[in-house]
C-alpha cells in the first residue's frame, strides 16, 4: 500500500513545467488541485461524498489526509473547497527578468552600433605596425572602414547580411588592393598564386612530365601529386585567407601556417623532411642563357692556360648577398677569349658587297641590267652579306629574286641556261644597287624604311643609331660613285667613316676596292652594331617573312661566324620568337617563381660555404649538344639536381626551420 504523500515542501520550484503555482503555498501547503494553465483556480472540493441511506459520507481518500472533521452538508455538498489566486511560477517570473535583460541589452547594442564610436568599440584587437598607420588623423573615427565595406553601414544591413543578403562591395580584398596595387596587380591578385588558372594547368602538366622523364626521384607517387589541387583553383581567394590581422602590433602579416597551405594542395605531409617530395630537376628549369660549360673548363680550359678554377672568380655575392650574380665577360672571360674574337672580326663584317655578274648570259636572254661596273663583270660568282639579304627582302627585286634563288644564294651556282634564275640574278643586282643609293640619298632613313617593312614597326632611334654605326651618307655617296660611276671625287677609304655630329661608335668602317665590299670592323666583344642586326635577324626570323630571314639568323649564329656570338650566347625559341639571350640570368630581372633561396646565410655555414657542396657537375652529361635545340626547356644541365636530403639534414622545426614559405612564396 502507498504511503500518504509527505506534506508540501519548501521547494520554490512548485510545478516546474508550469507558468502558475497555486497562491496557497505563500501559506503553507498548495492545494491538490493547483491553478490551470490559464492561470485560474478552479475551486475544486476536497471530496465527492457518498450517499449511505438518508446519510452523506466523506470519501477523502486516506492519501489525502483521509475523512475530513466537518463532513459532507446534508444536501451532499463537500464542505471543503480549495480557493486561491494562483500566482506566476518561480520559473516564469525568472524568464521574463531574463528576456527584459536580453531586450534591454540589445537596445543598448543597438544604440552602441548606431553611435559614432562604434568601430572603436567593436575592434577585436590593436592592428600591425604596418596598418597601423591607417588610423592616423581623421581615419581613426572610420577604422573599420578602412578595411571593411560594413565599416559605415547601417546596422539594419548588418541584419540583412546577416541572413544571407547581398555581399557588401568593395570587398575586404578590395580595398586590400586600394593600398597594394603597385604591389599585386590587380586582375589576378584573388587568384590563386597570382596567376591565370591555364597558366597552373601547365605547371602541373610539366611537373608530371619532368617527374615522368626521371628528373624527380623520390618515394612513390608523391612528386607526381606535387602541384595538384584539392580545391577549386578557379575560386577567388581573399587576402584574410593568409594575411591575418588584429593580432598585436609586432605580428608578421607573412607569416603563413603549413595547414593553410595544405588547404589547397591535395598531398600532405608531416614536415620538410617527413614527406615533401623530391625537387626534380630544379632549380635548374630551363639551360643556361650562356652556354657555358663548366666540367670542360675546369678539366681541360682552365689547366690549359694555368689558371686556377674558382666559383668566385665569376661568381660574387650582390649587396644583399641574396644572389650570387655572373660577372661581366670583362672580369671573367675576355683573358681567353678576346683573342679568338678579335680574330674573327681581322678582316671586318662584310654589309655591302657587289657580287660578279656574267652580262652575256643575261644579254642573250633579253635581260635588262643597268650597267653594272666593270670590275664586277665576268663569270656569276659572289653573294651579298647576310644584312645586305635582310635589306633585299624589303623591295620587290630582291623579294623576288631571294623567292626563287633562296636566302643562302651564291651567284655561282646560277645556271646559265635558265632564263629564271638569270632574271633573278639581275633583280639582286638591281636590289643592292636600290640600297646603295638610298643609303647615299637618306642614311639612316633608309635603313628604318627598310626594317619597318620587314618588322613591321619604327625602330627607334637608338636601334637606329646602332644600326647605322656611324656610316654617313657623305661616305656612302662615294661609294656609290666608286662603284656605278664617279659624279663626286671623294673617297670611299674613308669617308665612310660617320660625321662629327652623329653619335659615336667603337666601330670602323673600311672599303675593300679588292673585293668591292664595305666592311664593318667591331670594337671588339659586344659590340653594338653587330648586336643590333643580330637582334634584327632574330625579330625579323619570327615574323611574316621567317622563311627567308630564318637562315640567315642560323647563319649569323653560327659559333665560327664573325664575333662568334653563337658559341656563347644561345638562341632560344620562346613562345613562337626568337630571342638572343645576350646576358646570364639575373634573378632581379626575372619573374618571380613559386621558390626562392637566400644564399646569405648558407655561404656562411662550414657544411655549405663551398658552391661545390650544392652545385655538383653532372659527370658525362652531354650539355653543350642540348644547345642546337632552339626550345630552352629541353636540355641536359651541367649540372646534377638538388636532394631534398641536403637541405632536409639543417632544414627542421627545430632548427634552421621547415615551414612552406622559408622556401615558397605565393604571389608569383
Amino acid at each position: 500500500m502507498r504511503e500518504p504523500r509527505e506534506p508540501a515542501t519548501t521547494d520554490q520550484y512548485e510545478r516546474p513545467q508550469q507558468a502558475w503555482t497555486c497562491g496557497l503555498a505563500a501559506n503553507g501547503a498548495p492545494c491538490p488541485a493547483g491553478p490551470t494553465s490559464r492561470g485560474s483556480c478552479p475551486a475544486a472540493a476536497a471530496c465527492h461524498p457518498v450517499r449511505d441511506g438518508d446519510r452523506w459520507h466523506c470519501n477523502r481518500s486516506t492519501l489525502r489526509g483521509g475523512p475530513c472533521d466537518e463532513g459532507p452538508s446534508p444536501d451532499g455538498e463537500c464542505c471543503t473547497l480549495y480557493r486561491c489566486t494562483p500566482v506566476r511560477s518561480l520559473r516564469v517570473r525568472r524568464g521574463r527578468f531574463v528576456i527584459g535583460i536580453a531586450v534591454a541589452a540589445l537596445g543598448a547594442l543597438v544604440m552602441a552600433l548606431s553611435g559614432s564610436w562604434r568601430n572603436e568599440f567593436l575592434t577585436p584587437g590593436p592592428l600591425s605596425a604596418h596598418h597601423a598607420q591607417l588610423l592616423k588623423g581623421k581615419n581613426a573615427t572610420q577604422r573599420c572602414a578602412q578595411c571593411h565595406a560594413a565599416g559605415l553601414a547601417a546596422v539594419g544591413t548588418w541584419w540583412e547580411r546577416s541572413f544571407g543578403g547581398a555581399e557588401l562591395s568593395p570587398t575586404q580584398s578590395l580595398l586590400c588592393l586600394e593600398c597594394h596595387r603597385d604591389a599585386i596587380g590587380q586582375e589576378l591578385a584573388l587568384s590563386a598564386h597570382g596567376v591565370q588558372l591555364a597558366s597552373l594547368e601547365e605547371l602541373t602538366t610539366a611537373r608530371r612530365e619532368r617527374v615522368g622523364a626521371g628528373e624527380g626521384a623520390g618515394g612513390g607517387d608523391a612528386p607526381t601529386r606535387w602541384g595538384e589541387r584539392r580545391r577549386n583553383a578557379g575560386e577567388p581567394i581573399a587576402c584574410a585567407a593568409c594575411h591575418r590581422e588584429h593580432q598585436g602590433r609586432m605580428h608578421d602579416l607573412a607569416a603563413v601556417s603549413n595547414v593553410a597551405c595544405q588547404a589547397c594542395h591535395r598531398q600532405e605531409f608531416e614536415s620538410f623532411a617527413d614527406g615533401h617530395p623530391e625537387f626534380g630537376g630544379w632549380p635548374h628549369l630551363r639551360r643556361t642563357r650562356i652556354a657555358f660549360d663548366h666540367a670542360a673548363h675546369q678539366l681541360k680550359h682552365f689547366p690549359e692556360e694555368k689558371r686556377d678554377f674558382a666559383c668566385a672568380a665569376c661568381h660574387q655575392a650582390d649587396p644583399t648577398g641574396q644572389r650570387q650574380l655572373t660577372a661581366s665577360f670583362a672580369d671573367s672571360c675576355a683573358a681567353c677569349h678576346d683573342k679568338s674574337i678579335a680574330a674573327s672580326f681581322a678582316d671586318g663584317v662584310m654589309f655591302l658587297s657587289l657580287p660578279t655578274l656574267d652580262v652575256e648570259p643575261l644579254a642573250d636572254h633579253d635581260i635588262r641590267l643597268t650597267p653594272w661596273p666593270a670590275a664586277a663583270t665576268g663569270d656569276f660568282e659572289g653573294a651579298p652579306s647576310l644584312f645586305a639579304k635582310l635589306l633585299m627582302q624589303a623591295d620587290a627585286d630582291g623579294a623576288a629574286a631571294l623567292g626563287v634563288l633562296g636566302a643562302d644564294f651564291d651567284l655561282y651556282d646560277v645556271d646559265i641556261e635558265d632564263a629564271t634564275q638569270l632574271r633573278a640574278a639581275a633583280q639582286a643586282a638591281e636590289s643592292l644597287r636600290a640600297i646603295v643609293n638610298e643609303l647615299a640619298d637618306q642614311g639612316e632613313p633608309a635603313i628604318a624604311a627598310r626594317l619597318k617593312t620587314l618588322l613591321g614597326r619604327e625602330p627607334t632611334a637608338e636601334e637606329l643609331a646602332s644600326l647605322s654605326g656611324r656610316l654617313s651618307t657623305q661616305g656612302m655617296k662615294a661609294l656609290r660613285d666608286e662603284w656605278f660611276g664617279a659624279t663626286g671625287s671623294a673617297t670611299p677609304n674613308n669617308a665612310a667613316a660617320g660625321d662629327e655630329n652623329e653619335s659615336p661608335s667603337p666601330g670602323s668602317w673600311k672599303f675593300d676596292q679588292n673585293s668591292l665590299a664595305l666592311r664593318y670592323r667591331p670594337s671588339g666583344h659586344a659590340d653594338p652594331w653587330l648586336r643590333a642586326w643580330l637582334d634584327v635577324l632574330a625579330e625579323g626570323a619570327s615574323g611574316p617573312h621567317a622563311k627567308l630571314i630564318e637562315p640567315l639568323l642560323q647563319q649569323a649564329m653560327k659559333p665560327t661566324a664573325p664575333g662568334q656570338c653563337g658559341s656563347c650566347h644561345s638562341l632560344d625559341r620562346i613562345d613562337g620568337r626568337y630571342v638572343i639571350q645576350w646576358e646570364p640570368l639575373d634573378v632581379a630581372r626575372e619573374p618571380r617563381g613559386f621558390t626562392r633561396f637566400n644564399h646569405a646565410p648558407h655561404i656562411v655555414q662550414p657544411r655549405t660555404g663551398d658552391c661545390a657542396s650544392c652545385h655538383q657537375f653532372s659527370v658525362g652529361a652531354d650539355f653543350m649538344a642540348s644547345y642546337a635545340e632552339r626550345d630552352p626547356h629541353r636540355f641536359k644541365s651541367g649540372f646534377a639536381p638538388m636532394s631534398k636530403a641536403a637541405c632536409a639534414a639543417c632544414h627542421t622545426a627545430a632548427a634552421a626551420g621547415d615551414s612552406c614559405t622559408q622556401c615558397h612564396r605565393y604571389h608569383k
